[in-house]
């Protein structure tokens, strides 16, 4: 799990709680059509109860609904500030490398011709100095 963007993490929570949101939203509801197909098989007063209970579990499907606009929006706020803030990353990121990479490379270009005089010099010295 250590290979998932810290993104990728945020998203799966906020998901999560969404469909954990939607689980038990749908639990209670089944629970009321539960109650509901009882009250059909009592005749009396059973039209009314099954009635009200309809509009109960409608008033909370609804419900659901505006909450999982409200975490989808949530969602695409967050991913839009994580995209916002990868580009923000990478833009110092290449500033950074573009202010160091041609010193380095200075310095890697003097680091070699340094070794290179000293080898020669080692040469030239080892060898009683015949070389020309």
């Amino acid at each position: 799990m250590d290979t998932l963007s810290p993104f990728l993490r945020v998203i799966i929570v906020v998901f999560t709680a969404g469909f954990l949101a939607m689980v038990v939203a749908v639990v209670r509801a089944l629970g009321r059509f539960s109650k509901a197909a009882e009250i059909i098989t009592e005749p009396t007063g059973a039209v009314a109860q099954l009635v009200e209970n309809a509009a109960h579990t409608s008033t909370e499907a609804r419900e659901l609904v505006v909450k999982l606009d409200a975490v989808a929006e949530d969602v695409a706020y967050v991913a839009e500030r994580f995209r916002s803030l990868g580009d923000r990353a990478f833009t110092v990121s290449a500033a950074i490398l573009d202010e160091i990479e041609p010193p380095f490379r200075k310095a890697v270009i003097v680091v070699r011709g340094i070794r290179a005089g000293a080898e020669l010099l080692a040469d030239r010295w080892a060898g009683g100095g015949n070389h020309k």
